[in-house]
């Protein structure tokens, strides 16, 4: 999400994040390392697991983050403000005077002294993130919030919202336990333009014509579409006929898991490592660069 400065995080968090939930702000440490500021804000150019640093005043955001901010007392008051005015015109006549003036009553934020961690998902992509967060309406915890918001930006020009496990949210403006497509609709050549807006609106611009080619794919057996329950960062293929599902990761450089239609939901409300270390999968196929994962997909397929 690409902006100079946000005014107030709820807006943002709102979109993607159950009120009371916790997230973290982060970005993956491939799109950091091209920013060519990070050494001016004094952060590594190399992944260091696990090691947090925090960045150097270079900014009015790194500044604030040391030194505090002042922001408007809640509720909002206005308190009178003696101030000397004293300048000299064009002419040199010297003008000296004071004023008094109704301002709103700041007080002084804490110092945040904010820093980035280095952590690895659990498929051990690096990202930088924040601490763990958490939204609600309380005054300083939305402050914090849109603070370590606008850190991000100064100091890497982007941000992301993602869970505290460091997977992404899908922005989308139907609830996820309803089908991508209209309700028992299947995905086929006269509705994929459905499914292209769909990914248009809701996934990052990097992973979306990755989907869309592997989605085109799945097409040729005619699924329904849906939010995989559950598993975040994951559509669910559901072949009626076949008796399968395939939980597809939004991401590039990830994985397709199948599952058996009877019990997929069940299993996709465990944690991942819990799929994997109990094998409840059928199968697992990982994202290549090449025609392999769709040869080994029409394969499957074509054989249940």
């Amino acid at each position: 999400m690409k902006k100079i400065r946000i005014i107030r995080s709820e807006n943002i968090l709102s979109e993607l994040v159950t009120f009371g939930e916790t997230f973290r702000i982060g970005l993956p440490y491939e799109d950091v390392v091209k920013n060519a500021d990070l050494k001016k804000f004094g952060i590594s150019d190399v992944f260091k697991e696990n090691e947090a640093q925090t960045p150097i005043p270079a900014g009015p955001r790194t500044k604030a983050n040391l030194k505090g901010m002042y922001v408007r007392q809640q509720p909002e008051v206005k308190e009178e403000t003696l101030r000397h005015i004293k300048y000299k015109k064009k002419n040199g006549t010297k003008v000296e005077f004071d004023r008094i003036y109704n301002m709103y009553k700041k007080i002084l934020l804490d110092r945040l002294n904010v820093s980035f961690k280095f952590m690895k998902d659990e498929d051990g992509i690096e990202f930088i993130v924040s601490d763990v967060l958490v939204f609600n309406d309380e005054f300083a915890n939305s402050k914090k919030n849109t603070h370590i918001i606008n850190l991000f930006l100064e100091v890497f020009g982007n941000y992301e919202v993602i869970r505290e496990n460091l997977s992404y949210f899908i922005k989308t403006d139907a609830p996820f336990e309803r089908e991508v497509l209209p309700s028992g609709e299947r995905l086929d050549d006269r509705n994929f333009h459905e499914f292209i807006e769909f990914a248009e609106r809701s996934i990052k611009e990097r992973d979306r014509k990755p989907l869309i080619e592997r989605a085109n794919v799945m097409k040729e057996f005619a699924p329904i579409v849906r939010k995989a329950p559950g598993l975040n960062g994951y559509l669910a293929f559901i072949f009626e006929e076949k008796g399968i599902v395939a939980a597809e990761s939004i991401r590039e450089n990830n994985a397709t898991y199948f599952f058996k239609l009877q019990d997929y939901e069940d299993n996709l409300m465990k944690d991942k490592q819990e799929v994997l270390n109990n094998k409840l999968m059928l199968k697992r196929f990982y994202h290549s660069q090449d025609d392999r994962w769709e040869k080994k997909i029409r394969k499957f397929l074509n054989q249940h």
